[in-house]
């Protein structure tokens, strides 16, 4: 097995741009990159960081990217021969795709629970909550999604556990959030445009007063809404800029699935961490390992090994550009 490889930590302060691209350096510059680069064939070359993210990115692209433009319930399975699933096992497993790790730090001054699948918001606010239970000191809470329809499956599951009237991704954090924190209407409600005529541009916010903390629950708009629904980075840069109100002394902890720690723990310091400076951690539990044996999974580790090379080149250019300009400032 592999040394885990650690992912880029932003903790703020005045230099942690060059931090963070050290820390890329490292991730990029690993073992593990390098064995599952070569057992598809290629080699990382000997260059510039810059370079380097590039052809990686590249690489996985042509070979790990196998969604074709649609929703991850939708991407294709791939089949490896024995050793190279074992392989991409033990890499996922380096570079923080599989295991989960408990928080760093007891106080945080925001909780961001990341939306996903119907199954995967219950899980994920769930967590958010035994955190909370387990000690770890917040007093906002955050679920944040958008307004995509939930796909007939989710419906059946939906309706299976009592929420017939689920249309879409921002109700089932909803309803994670009524049952994990036993909170029942909002005291506020915020909204803008109809999710069922344009639910690209549609956004909402609605609050919730607990003993525990204050609890909001997010719907983003897209940043491009005539091409696509909102993603990690716009419903980060939406919460940022449009929902708290951030300064370098908060930090905030992200939750979401392992499998997706790599990549929208970056995409959370690019558009949370950084333009505000306040400190970003991420931690996920892991629901690939309770529903399918791992080694039948190495398709979506790789899937997700390409998101994290993808959003990690996007975390490098934000860091390279912050760098500069804190030079010139």
């Amino acid at each position: 097995m592999y040394h885990r490889v650690a992912l880029p930590v932003y903790d703020g302060g005045p230099d942690a741009a060059r931090t963070i691209i050290d820390d890329i350096d490292n991730w990029v510059s690993s073992d593990p990159i390098a064995t599952i680069v070569g057992c598809f064939g290629g080699v990382m070359p000997r260059d510039s960081l810059d370079a380097r993210l590039a052809y990686l990115e590249e690489f996985a692209s042509q070979h790990w990217d196998y969604r074709d433009g649609k929703e991850r319930q939708q991407a294709r399975r791939e089949v490896f021969s024995e050793a190279t699933a074992a392989e991409a096992v033990k890499v996922a497993h380096a570079l923080g795709l599989v295991d989960a790790a408990p928080p760093r730090h007891q106080q945080y001054t925001h909780v961001l629970v990341l939306g996903g699948l119907v199954r995967t918001c219950l899980e994920r606010v769930r967590y958010a909550s035994m955190l909370l239970d387990s000690g770890i000191d917040s007093d906002q809470v955050s679920a944040i999604g958008c307004y995509r329809p939930i796909n007939d499956s989710e419906k059946e599951l939906a309706a299976q556990l009592g929420m017939q009237d689920a249309r879409y991704e921002v109700d089932a954090m909803a309803a994670g959030v009524r049952w994990s924190f036993g909170v029942s209407s909002p005291v506020t409600l915020e909204h803008e445009g109809d999710p069922a005529y344009d639910a690209n541009r549609s956004w909402s916010i609605s609050t919730y007063a607990t003993q525990r903390a204050m609890i909001r629950v997010v719907a983003a708009p897209s940043l491009d809404p005539d091409k696509r629904r909102a993603n990690t980075a716009d419903t980060c840069e939406f919460w940022a800029n449009n929902v708290v109100d951030l300064s370098a002394d908060d930090r905030v902890l992200v939750v979401t699935s392992s499998l997706y720690v790599p990549f929208q723990h970056c995409d959370a310091i690019a558009n949370i961490g950084l333009p505000h400076g306040c400190g970003i951690e991420t931690v996920g539990i892991n629901l690939v390992g309770a529903h399918e044996c791992r080694s039948q999974a190495a398709d979506r580790y790789l899937q997700e090994l390409n998101s994290a090379i993808v959003s990690m080149r996007r975390l490098y250019k934000a860091a390279n550009a912050a760098k500069v300009g804190n030079t010139a400032g």
